[in-house]
C-alpha cells in the first residue's frame, strides 16, 4: 500500500511516446497519424541523445510511469522484467544476470549501473547496488536506459553484459515536494519526502530523504542446519534490512551539482563463511558521491561535457564464530577514490 501527500496537487499526463501506445491502437492509426507518434530518445548508447531506433545497440527503456504501474521496488524488480536479465538473492544482496550468466561470487561486476552518468560500481568488489542498498529511491527515477551488451568502449570497466543507465528525475517534476509513505508485509515500511524549490536566477535544487526498514522473514528452515543445537534449522529474527538515503541535485545554467550517501544495514540468516547459525551477521554498506558536472553546446555539431566526482564507499561486516565461546570478527574496508570526465562529442549534419 503507498500513500502520497503532495504539497501540491498536480494532474501531470504523460507524453505519448511508442512504448506508451498499445499496438492494436497502432493499427488502428492511419499513415499521418503514425508519423505523429513520438519515439522515445535515449543517451546512454552513444552518450548522445538520439531516437531508439538510430541507437546502434539493442536499448530498452522502462519509463517512471511503468516503475509507478507495476509497483517495482528496487531496480533488481525492474530489470527482472526486461528480457534477457534476471535475478538472484542469497538475503544479503541482489545480483543481475544477463543471458544466462551470472557467476556464484561475481557480485554482478560485469553489469555498469550508472546514475545520471555516473559509475555506481565501488572501487572495491567492481560492484554496483541493486536492491535496497541502491543509491536512489525508486520513487526519484525518471527513466531507466539499458544498453545491452559490450559497452567498455564508452564506458570502460564492468561494462560487458550491460550497461544500466538511471536518470533522474528533475525539479520539474514536482511543484514544491512530495511526501509518500509505503507499507508491505513483513513490517516493511518506506518514507520519502522531496522538497523542490526554483530560485529568481532560475537555478533550481530539489532535495529528497528516504527511510527504508524491513524485519524480512521471521522463521527461515534451513535443511543443513536441522540439528536440535541450531534451533532445528530454523533462523528467527535475523531477516533485517534497514537503508537510509539522501539525495541533493542543483542546477544552474550549464552546471549541475549531484550529491547522494546511502547507508544499508542488512542482518544475514544464512550462516555465511561458516559463521554461527541463528546469530544475526550484520552487513553494513555506505556509498555517497558528489558530483559537479557541466555541459554546453559549443554549436549545431559539437557539445562539450565534463564532471568531476567525489566517491565514497565503505563495507563493513560482523561475524560471530565458535572458538570456545562466540567470538566476533570485524572486516572493515573505507575506500575513497576521484573520477573525472571530458567528452567532446561531434554530430555529423
Amino acid at each position: 500500500m503507498r500513500i502520497f501527500l503532495p504539497i501540491v496537487t498536480v494532474l501531470t499526463l504523460p507524453v505519448m511516446g511508442v512504448a506508451a501506445v498499445e499496438l492494436d491502437t497502432l493499427l488502428d492509426m492511419d499513415f499521418e497519424a503514425l508519423n505523429k507518434v513520438e519515439i522515445e530518445t535515449v543517451y546512454s548508447a552513444s552518450k548522445m541523445k538520439q531516437h531508439t531506433t538510430d541507437a546502434p545497440s539493442h536499448v530498452s527503456v522502462i519509463s517512471s510511469e511503468e516503475i509507478s504501474r507495476y509497483n517495482y521496488r528496487t531496480l533488481t524488480e525492474a530489470l527482472a522484467a526486461q528480457s534477457g536479465f534476471y535475478n538472484t538473492d542469497d538475503r544479503n544482496y541482489n545480483y543481475i544476470g544477463v543471458r544466462g550468466f551470472s557467476t556464484p561470487g561475481d557480485y554482478s561486476t560485469k553489469v555498469l549501473v550508472l546514475l545520471d552518468g555516473q559509475r555506481t560500481n565501488d572501487n572495491l568488489f567492481s560492484s554496483p547496488s541493486v536492491g535496497t542498498d541502491f543509491v536512489l529511491d525508486m520513487d526519484l527515477i525518471d527513466h531507466i536506459e539499458i544498453i545491452r551488451g559490450p559497452g567498455s568502449a564508452l564506458y570502460g570497466t564492468s561494462a560487458l553484459f550491460a550497461v544500466v543507465n538511471v536518470i533522474s528525475k528533475s525539479s520539474k517534476a514536482f511543484k514544491n515536494g512530495e511526501v509518500a509513505l509505503t507499507l508491505g508485509n513483513y513490517g516493511t515500511d518506506k518514507e520519502c519526502a522531496t522538497f523542490v524549490h526554483e530560485f529568481e536566477d532560475k537555478s533550481n535544487i530539489l532535495l529528497s530523504a528516504t527511510r527504508y526498514h524491513s524485519d524480512g522473514d521471521s522463521n527461515l528452515y534451513y535443511k543443513e542446519f536441522d540439528t536440535p543445537e541450531n534451533n532445528n534449522g530454523y533462523a528467527k529474527n535475523i531477516d533485517n534490512d534497514d537503508a537510509y538515503k539522501l539525495f541533493m541535485k542543483y542546477n544552474s545554467g550549464n552546471f549541475t551539482l549531484e550529491s547522494y550517501y546511502v547507508k544499508r544495514d542488512k542482518e544475514i540468516p544464512t550462516a555465511p563463511w561458516e559463521t554461527v547459525f541463528n546469530k544475526a551477521v550484520d552487513s553494513l554498506d555506505e556509498r555517497g558521491v558528489i558530483r559537479l558536472k557541466y555541459s554546453k553546446e559549443l554549436d549545431d555539431t559539437l557539445r562539450l561535457s565534463t564532471s568531476l566526482a567525489y566517491n565514497y564507499y565503505n563495507f563493513t561486516g560482523k561475524y560471530l564464530y565458535e572458538d570456545d565461546g562466540i567470538v566476533s570478527s570485524y572486516d572493515y574496508n573505507p575506500t575513497e577514490w576521484v573520477d573525472g570526465t571530458i567528452d567532446l562529442h561531434y554530430k555529423q549534419k
